[in-house]
């Protein structure tokens, strides 16, 4: 089976499902990726990407062959790139780019089947017109999915005219989850330690990245009205490793400095290693974005046992239907009174989060996911 992926080939997401496919199936995969991504990170993830392909060589192929294609500014190079390419069984878009609707005829002329993974943003965020231009492409296609039962729904209620036997929850595995099972002898201490957090510190980690949408900005508002309240012990994280703006990243720094919290800000890129220590050392986890559909980072810390405080307007419904324990809050600026509440009540919040781990695992290892794209896959070729 040859698979074009198209998708961003910094993502660690693509770069683990492409990874996670070939250890459990025989194909050849490409990835096509659209020059949008900001520079700064290009070393980071190529030095990634590099790491994984010194994997595939000593593993007897276990990623073929995957351009690292960027450059093209405008649509006409796009469209004459995707022309070069070769015929595949398969294109599989993951996070639908309005790009791929005006690139619809291109794309569909280069496969027998077409999927497309909704990610999100790429559903909440986009404007009508741009919808419009979306559905160019999503009227092509042989399957869409989605993570949870809650966006499936509301793409299926905006998008009448798609055939609602197409739409599939098909969620992606974590490999941070794996690394946190597979090294449970590594101690919180130590990945305090790591980070350079003192060890009696209670670790509170605000968002999982440096983008305007986890509301960074509201968080702190919310936390200085309580200020006085908070033990001497806190330590707030910022992971601003993935999305970093400068502009924005100055104008957070400047807030948490003007509110007198202990922080640290964290910009360098994590290895999945580094983000199941980043888990492991925090106590209480922060996720009040604007929209989401299903959290990987969420999940890894809810699967590391920490506190979860999360917005009730974003759609994880499935976490309530399998009995995850969370806090939730009607609206960001009532972070800091549930803070509160989670540091007065820790050890026996604490204790709920205990049966978190197990049902994280159940539904988002890559061991429990990865033979429900294949079979996916599979049915649709046998069409």
């Amino acid at each position: 089976m040859k698979i074009l992926i198209l998708g961003n080939i910094n993502s660690t997401f693509v770069l683990n499902y492409v990874k996670e496919l070939k250890a459990k199936m025989n194909c050849e995969i490409d990835i096509f990726t659209e020059p949008i991504y900001q520079k700064e990170y290009a070393k980071q993830f190529i030095k990634y990407f590099d790491n994984i392909y010194e994997i595939s060589k000593n593993n007897n192929g276990l990623i073929n062959r995957i351009p690292k294609i960027r450059g093209f500014f405008r649509l006409r190079n796009l469209a004459i790139q995707i022309n070069a390419l070769g015929n595949y069984d398969i294109c599989h878009i993951h996070f639908l780019s309005t790009n791929y609707g005006y690139l619809a005829p291109q794309i569909t002329n280069k496969c027998k089947k077409l999927v497309i993974s909704i990610w999100g943003s790429d559903f909440y965020r986009t404007k009508w017109w741009e919808k419009k231009i979306q559905y160019r492409i999503i009227k092509y296609a042989n399957r869409i999915t989605f993570a949870n039962e809650q966006t499936l729904e509301e793409f299926n209620k905006y998008f009448k005219e798609v055939d609602n036997s197409k739409l599939e929850v098909i969620k992606f595995g974590l490999v941070p989850l794996n690394v946190l099972k597979n090294n449970e002898y590594i101690t919180k201490e130590e990945c305090k330690k790591y980070f350079d957090i003192p060890n009696n510190n209670l670790v509170i980690t605000c968002a999982y990245h440096g983008k305007p949408i986890h509301q960074h900005i509201d968080i702190i508002r919310s936390i200085q009205k309580v200020k006085q309240k908070l033990p001497s012990d806190v330590f707030f994280l910022f992971p601003f490793t993935y999305g970093l703006n400068n502009d924005y990243y100055t104008k957070v720094k400047k807030y948490l400095i003007d509110a007198g919290l202990p922080f640290k800000i964290l910009t360098n890129f994590l290895s999945d290693y580094e983000v199941a220590k980043l888990r492991r050392a925090s106590d209480i986890m922060i996720n009040v974005p604007k929209s989401d559909q299903l959290s990987g980072s969420m999940q890894e810390s809810l699967y590391a046992e920490n506190i979860v405080i999360t917005g009730n307007w974003l759609p994880y419904k499935i976490f309530k239907e399998k009995g995850i324990f969370m806090l939730k809050i009607s609206s960001v600026d009532k972070v800091g009174e549930k803070l509160i509440y989670a540091i007065k009540n820790l050890r026996s919040l604490k204790e709920k989060c205990k049966e978190n781990s197990q049902i994280i695992w159940d539904i988002s290892s890559w061991d429990k996911n990865i033979r429900d794209w294949i079979n996916m896959y599979l049915e649709m070729l046998h069409d």
